[in-house]
């Protein structure tokens, strides 16, 4: 694709899925950066500034332009 915006919203049924779910997140953010550094400046922008969110069991992986949103939409969610 042209555009880096990718968004995960997961529930882990447990612990170990979580810590698991967390390093697919990371990776996968990585992959991103590699795929967008050379060809699509303006998309790694937009992939430095991901996020990985947990709460609970609950993780989102946000690479957006409204990444800042996403987070106080997701945090908004558990209050």
């Amino acid at each position: 694709g042209l555009r880096a915006d990718e968004v995960w919203l997961i529930e882990a049924k447990d612990d170990a899925a979580m810590e698991n779910l967390t390093k697919l997140a990371d990776a996968r953010i990585q992959s991103k950066l590699d795929e967008t550094e050379s060809y699509a400046p303006d998309q790694y922008l937009i992939v430095q500034k991901a996020q990985v969110l947990t709460n609970g069991r609950y993780l989102a992986l946000i690479i957006s332009p409204d990444v800042d949103t996403m987070k106080a939409d997701f945090e908004a969610a558990f209050k």
